[in-house]
């Protein structure tokens, strides 16, 4: 997050950026109130605006790993982006850091799917599905590990070959920062994880673009009153405008993706609650028709292991998540995380293949 006392990128430095890499003039600058990076809306003399994102808190090949991604996104996929207007390198620039700029689309920001219509959300879960699809469909033949720009092409750093290796290696990252009120949890998770290698022995492990990070925060949504609007008419009106947020993302196993986008978009708002196995199975439908095979394709021993990935997040950043969650009480959304990750270590050990 940038603001105007920020040491790393002043308004007037981001509007110089901008006006360097796109030769325009430019009328104002304003932060974005979001991200690690300082992201800010330029408007232009001539009224059109753009986005700014500067890679203050992240170093530049990460950073424009997140441009390259779009691009092969946009041309290789339907999945709604926005255009890549320019890149610039550390050092090449007016100020310090990488950044980049892309199209400004218009449309609604939240951070919580809670805030869209029960119609809408369902609608969100199966543009959900189509679009991991499409990105997972993404050529190419990198090494299982996080993606980062090189002389302008696409990467992976600490690359390996070994898909168990790479997912021991991001889950044993993820176990260092659970928070001390969850500490109770680390046997039970560490007891799951433990019957992975065995449960992904039976099949054989995709090596896809995850997005990794399928959450509302990430969303253009389109205006409210496209989005809140119940009944026929409107059943077929696109929820998504765009995605957003490509940067420094994993190359892995398919259906870890599904199981992330399964947390924040169903099992945080809704899970417990009638509604959440329909909009799961509108999620998990979607996905499986666009992508082909059948649900045991994608959905077998290891899913299980996979949906308590995301987990991790809420076990770390409790207090910022809480707030998305259908309970009023942090604690009771406390308990139901424990009982989401109890029911999943039981779903594994009664998994035949385990």
């Amino acid at each position: 997050m940038a603001d105007e006392g920020d040491a790393q990128l002043t308004r007037a430095a981001a509007a110089d950026a901008a006006r360097a890499a796109l030769d325009r003039p430019v009328a104002s600058v304003q932060p974005f109130e979001e991200g690690e990076n300082a992201v800010y809306r330029v408007r232009f003399d001539d009224g059109t605006d753009a986005v700014l994102k500067a890679g203050t808190a992240q170093e530049g090949p990460r950073l424009l790993s997140g441009p390259l991604l779009i691009d092969r996104i946009a041309g290789e996929t339907h999945v709604p982006v926005p255009g890549i207007l320019a890149t610039v390198p550390a050092g090449d620039g007016p100020i310090d850091p990488a950044y980049y700029l892309m199209e400004f689309v218009e449309g609604r920001r939240t951070p919580d799917v809670g805030d869209l219509s029960p119609a809408a959300h369902e609608r969100l879960a199966a543009e959900a599905g189509r679009h991991l699809a499409a990105i997972h469909d993404i050529s190419g033949d990198w090494p299982y590990g996080r993606l980062v720009a090189n002389d302008g092409e696409l990467m992976t750093t600490h690359g390996v070959d070994d898909w168990t290796e790479g997912f021991h290696g991001e889950v044993e990252y993820l176990f260092e920062g659970v928070a001390d009120r969850f500490c109770d949890l680390e046997p039970t998770l560490r007891a799951a994880f433990d019957e992975f290698d065995d449960a992904v022995a039976d099949r054989t492990v995709d090596r896809s673009v995850l997005y990794r990070d399928y959450h509302a925060k990430n969303t253009v949504f389109a205006p409210r009153d496209e989005v809140d609007r119940d009944g026929n008419s409107q059943s077929d009106a696109r929820v998504t405008r765009a995605l957003l947020d490509f940067n420094f993302r994993l190359v892995g196993d398919a259906p870890l993706d599904v199981a992330i986008a399964e947390w924040t978009l169903v099992d945080v708002p809704l899970g417990g609650t009638d509604g959440a196995e329909r909009v799961r199975a509108t999620l998990r439908d979607a996905y499986v028709e666009a992508r082909g095979g059948t649900h045991a394709d994608h959905f077998d021993a290891t899913y299980p292991c996979y949906r308590l990935v995301p987990v991790f997040n809420h076990l770390r950043y409790f207090g910022y998540f809480s707030q998305f969650a259908r309970e009023d009480d942090p604690d009771a959304f406390a308990a139901r995380i424990r009982e989401f990750v109890r029911a999943r270590r039981d779903e594994i050990g009664d998994c035949g293949a385990l």
